[in-house]
């Protein structure tokens, strides 16, 4: 993401190591997409997609 422009990070020398990520302007044009797919994909039945040998009931 961070090579496609979407997300910007940020290392810092400390210790222990830490990095921020933060979304570009153009990661935040896609909030509005991605969170309307994670609705549409959380009304879906639990099983569905997943293998047969790992569907429950």
């Amino acid at each position: 993401m961070e090579r496609n422009g979407l997300v910007e990070r940020r290392a810092h020398s400390t210790a222990p190591p830490r990095v921020e990520c933060t979304l570009t302007l153009a990661g935040q044009g896609l909030l509005a997409t991605v969170d309307g797919m994670c609705v549409d994909i959380s009304a879906l039945p639990a099983h569905r997609g997943r293998p047969v040998a790992l569907r429950r009931g």
